[in-house]
């Protein structure tokens, strides 16, 4: 089974590695297998990087996109290094600091180009992006109010007073609030002002959360969908292949195939030939007539062509894509919330199951 990747972010002294640490002694307790990292510097290429780009003693100013690609060379060293590995192995890991950093600091805060640096990092971490983040957010006000340490980092140090503009760490967080409303499935916003138990009462909450759903129509994606389809190609209904397949696997809740499960969405794919090793020849019909068969279905088609035109693309603009084509191509209403199967189309196109060409 693939791994859990949790991420951590913040503006500085907004107490997320304190958080991202309870976290780890919690899900440990319990028996899970966690490795607690962060960025930058958790490798030894890292740590050399970690002194460059964040000693205050560092000779000159460092320019604003050196400052992002130094970044992004730790952010690939810790991802083929520890990250990848990790969760290939099937732990939890937890990481202080990644992505959403770099585009909140050095987008927000230096003000680079947001488009340039999802691309650099879209390279420097292979798609890689965390099943949960994290986002501890407090005020400037609160930060200031608590001891900055004495020995602290370059951008720790950045400008906190009031010159009649946003500074620095009111830009960062602006980052930080609009990232999380542009993903909303995957960033939680947890309210950081308050005492570390409150705080972190909230972060077992959507944690426990979201790895019970993973844990219901999630669990072990890319066998799930081969055992199934090997099953149905034997002979076996659709239904019943994904449903033992899904106790098979470990599997717990009974309400898997029938409230929660991405099978559906995933059968009109493979009865399409769009899942590799399906045997089926590639069709390619009409949205209609896919709707007629199965909404799901239709959801996750149209998850794939917008998918493989921007393969960065966030679950939240790919769902409000949906939306709109379902309301002026098919005059029909889509569901408010969002469905499975896009989820699921994006997983599967990220676990390279998807054919592509007729």
């Amino acid at each position: 089974m693939s791994g859990i990747f949790i991420s951590f972010e913040g503006i500085d002294q907004s107490g997320k590695s304190t958080q991202a640490k309870l976290l780890f002694d919690h899900l440990q307790a319990r028996g899970y297998e966690v490795v607690f990292t962060y960025e930058p510097g958790d490798t030894e290429l890292g740590q050399e990087i970690r002194r460059l780009v964040l000693e205050r003693k560092t000779q000159g100013e460092i320019d604003a996109t050196a400052e992002m690609f130094l970044f992004s060379a730790d952010r690939v060293q810790h991802v083929n290094e520890l990250i990848r590995p990790s969760l290939d192995a099937g732990k939890v890991v937890i990481s202080d600091r990644y992505v959403d950093s770099t585009l909140a600091y050095q987008g927000y805060g230096r003000g680079l180009n947001l488009d340039d640096l999802r691309m650099v990092q879209n390279v420097a971490t292979g798609g890689l992006k965390p099943d949960i983040t994290i986002w501890i957010d407090v005020d400037l006000q609160t930060v200031q109010k608590r001891e900055l340490p004495l020995f602290s980092d370059r951008i720790e140090s950045e400008d906190r007073g009031d010159k009649g503009e946003k500074t620095f760490f009111q830009r960062v967080r602006q980052g930080f609030k609009e990232a999380c409303q542009s993903e909303s499935d995957r960033i939680f916003r947890v309210d950081g002002t308050r005492s570390i138990s409150a705080v972190f009462k909230d972060v077992k909450k959507v944690v426990v959360n979201q790895i019970s759903v993973r844990d219901l129509y999630k669990i072990n994606l890319k066998d799930w969908v081969f055992s199934t389809i090997e099953k149905v190609e034997k002979g076996t209904a659709w239904n019943y292949a994904w449903q033992e397949t899904y106790f098979e696997l470990g599997g717990k809740s009974k309400e898997s195939g029938r409230k929660f499960s991405p099978m559906n969405g995933t059968e009109i794919l493979y009865r399409l030939g769009r899942i590799k090793g399906s045997r089926k020849p590639f069709r390619n019909p009409e949205l209609k007539e896919i709707w007629n068969c199965s909404t799901n279905g239709a959801y996750a088609i149209l998850a794939l062509e917008y998918i493989l035109e921007k393969p960065d693309i966030s679950r939240s603009e790919l769902w409000a894509r949906i939306q709109e084509r379902i309301r002026s191509e098919l005059g029909e209403e889509p569901a408010k919330f969002n469905q499975g199967a896009p989820t699921v189309a994006y997983k599967l196109w990220h676990l390279g199951l998807i054919m592509h060409d007729k």
